[in-house]
């Protein structure tokens, strides 16, 4: 089974950056459209015989990349060239053994929520790092607690969106009140 690349709603830039990439790494690109939305991951990959399931499934807004079957040699290669190049794709996995069972919508969702979590959580980073240095400027309990919190928070775990949000509106807010007075 041959390496290959997983793509869908990918501007022609980066397409034409993909189609270099595939012959330098001999890799195969699939490309795909709303019309594989309600397909496997597994029958799109050609990983298991099925047929595409037809359906008419809303797009994902997102462009997206799924990278199968690379070792890790061929794999940091790939990302150093997209690096080096400027291509930023932020969504964008691995094939695992989960995910190559779900049709392609719920993978585009899942990784699209999971990017905007991360997005969230470097924010919520920032922030803490502004309201630590705030905090030495001026001691507030308040302050002082919820930087604690929110540190206990961010400790590696599943991350729930709304929460992160919660977290960083509350410290934000906080932050906004000290500064203001």
């Amino acid at each position: 089974m041959a390496r290959s690349i997983l793509i869908y709603n990918m501007p022609e830039n980066i397409k034409e950056f993909l189609k270099i990439e595939s012959e330098k790494h001999d890799f195969e690109i699939i490309e795909c459209d709303d019309s594989d939305l309600c397909t496997k991951i597994s029958v799109l990959l050609k990983e298991e015989d099925g047929e595409k399931i037809e359906c008419a499934e809303e797009g994902v807004d997102i462009n997206f990349l799924m990278i199968n079957k690379f070792n890790n040699q061929i794999l940091n290669r790939f990302l150093k060239d997209m690096q080096r190049e400027n291509v930023y794709i932020p969504n964008k996995c691995v094939t695992t053994e989960h995910n190559i069972n779900w049709p392609l919508k719920q993978l585009l969702l899942e990784n699209k929520e999971e990017h905007e979590v991360m997005m969230i959580y470097k924010e919520l980073a920032a922030l803490r790092s502004q309201a630590i240095q705030l905090y030495k400027e001026n001691d507030d309990d308040e302050l002082y607690e919820t930087i604690n919190e929110v540190t206990e928070y961010m400790q590696p775990k599943e991350f729930e969106k709304d929460e992160l949000i919660r977290r960083f509106n509350h410290l934000k807010s906080v932050i906004e009140r000290i500064s203001n007075s």
